[in-house]
């Protein structure tokens, strides 16, 4: 799945959906590129030292 263009992921989307894949399995493409995407913009920007996100938040946590 593409994490670059929204143009070609919904193609792809499109095409997957059409070979038989369930909508599940589409949005689970979408959300593996864009974590992939995330994690390759952070790598090449760097994190600061005490970054967190909310969702990292012991608050929010179960």
């Amino acid at each position: 799945m593409s994490s670059i263009c929204v143009v070609f992921a919904k193609s792809e989307a499109l095409g997957m959906l059409k070979a038989g894949y369930t909508k599940n399995k589409v949005i689970a493409a979408y959300c593996l590129a864009m974590a992939e995407r995330v994690v390759s913009l952070v790598e090449r920007i760097g994190v600061e030292e005490g970054f967190s996100s909310p969702a990292a938040s012991p608050r929010i946590r179960a």
